[in-house]
C-alpha cells in the first residue's frame, strides 16, 4: 500500500462582520470598532465602507487604533462570520456597530488610515463608490 504525503500549510482563522442600514450619528466619532482579545493576535486585511447621505457630501474617514476600549454610547454586536464552514474557530474579535456615539473614546495610539468618501443620496442615479482602507499591501 503506498499513498502520498502533502505538505499542506495550516488553515488560519478568517473572519467577516458586516453590517447594512447603520445610520450613524450626527459628528459621528468612533462609528464601528473592532476589540481584539488579550493573547491573541489580529491581523485587520481590509475595512470597506459605503454609503448614503441626505445630501451629496465629500466625508472623510479615518482608521484609529486604540489601546483601550470605547465605553458608553449605543451599539450592537455584529456577528463575526468564520470563513471555513469546516472550521469551528470562534471569532476572539467583538465587532460593534454604534447608532449613538461612545460617551468616551478608547486612549488613541495613532491613525493608522485616513481617506474621503464621496457620498451621493438615496435619490441620485448613481451609488457611492466603495472606499477601501485595504492593509494588506501595508
Amino acid at each position: 500500500m503506498s499513498y502520498e504525503s502533502q505538505n499542506i500549510p495550516p488553515i488560519k482563522a478568517s473572519f467577516s462582520a458586516a453590517i447594512s442600514g447603520l445610520t450613524v450619528a450626527n459628528g459621528g466619532t468612533d462609528f464601528f470598532t473592532i476589540q481584539g482579545a488579550i493573547g491573541r493576535r489580529m491581523i485587520i486585511n481590509r475595512i470597506t465602507v459605503s454609503g448614503i447621505a441626505t445630501a451629496a457630501a465629500a466625508v472623510p474617514l479615518t482608521v484609529v487604533k486604540r489601546s483601550t476600549v470605547d465605553t458608553g454610547g449605543t451599539s450592537t454586536l455584529q456577528t463575526a462570520v468564520n470563513a471555513d464552514s469546516a472550521n469551528g474557530t470562534v471569532a476572539a474579535a467583538a465587532v460593534r456597530a454604534y447608532t449613538v456615539n461612545p460617551a468616551a473614546l478608547g486612549t488613541a495610539v495613532g491613525t493608522i488610515g485616513a481617506l474621503r468618501i464621496i457620498l451621493s443620496t438615496a435619490s441620485a442615479s448613481v451609488g457611492s463608490t466603495p472606499l477601501e482602507f485595504n492593509f494588506e499591501r501595508m
